[in-house]
């Protein structure tokens, strides 16, 4: 790199990144606000590419992936800062582009009223991981018992609402004989209730889980003691 070069990249004091899966643009500016580089980087050389710079104030957009990259270049010395992607947008110029984005980053990051997202640590990621696989399993769990609901209510038989209902109806109507029940369709229903009995048992096991985090995690212990406050809500 040349000597003029390398002063130049030596001036850098603030850095809006755009990160990506594999090419991130990165805008870099010095204390006065003058543009040293507008650059795209690849996701192998990102890490080199911050280690070769001075302590800076590098912002980015709180979305996936930003928590990890964010550790990354903070083991790196510098002072990394996540705002909301909605702050942004309205300091993009012009049309939307990478280039246009880490330019917008960096312009946010630097206002004194910005308000920063809290970079999450590897142990919050994988604790709110696991809400969002729960939550999901527990939506297509709910789905499923509307459809066997749905496919009883076709042959005449009417069931409560509710899972713990569900629960205590579909073992009955799988153990008993019923004249609107064919032995086919007992079949059908039996291979819906295993399906819904599987979800029963992974959204337990992610909630033994999260009752084995929440003992490690001191914050959690101190909600649980506030009256109605349980693992999940802790946690």
């Amino acid at each position: 790199m040349p000597r003029q070069r390398r002063e130049e990249m030596s001036q850098v004091c603030r850095i809006g990144l755009d990160i990506a899966k594999n090419v991130f643009q990165a805008y870099g500016e010095d204390e006065h606000g003058k543009k040293i580089f507008n650059k795209k980087i690849s996701r192998n050389n990102l890490l080199e590419f911050f280690a070769n710079l001075p302590p800076c104030l590098v912002g980015m957009e709180a979305c996936g992936g930003a928590h990890y990259w964010a550790r990354e270049i903070q083991k790196l010395g510098h002072d990394v800062r996540l705002v909301s992607p909605r702050l942004v947008k309205p300091f993009v110029i012009n049309s939307k582009t990478d280039a246009a984005d880490a330019n917008a980053i960096c312009e946010v990051v630097k206002r004194p009223s910005t308000k920063f997202v809290r970079i999450k640590t590897i142990d919050q990621q994988q604790i709110a991981s696991l809400h969002r696989i729960r939550e999901r399993i527990v939506v297509n769990r709910t789905a499923l018992a509307n459809q066997i609901r749905g496919l009883l209510y076709e042959i005449g038989i009417i069931l409560s609402q509710g899972i713990k209902l569900l629960r205590k109806d579909i073992p009955f109507f799988l153990e008993n004989e019923n004249e609107k029940i064919t032995p086919f369709f007992k079949s059908i229903l039996q291979e819906l209730w295993d399906e819904f009995l599987d979800m029963d048992a992974r959204i337990e096991g992610i909630e033994k889980k999260l009752n084995q985090l929440v003992k490690t995690d001191d914050s959690c212990m101190r909600l649980m003691k506030i009256p109605g406050v349980g693992v999940m809500t802790a946690t």
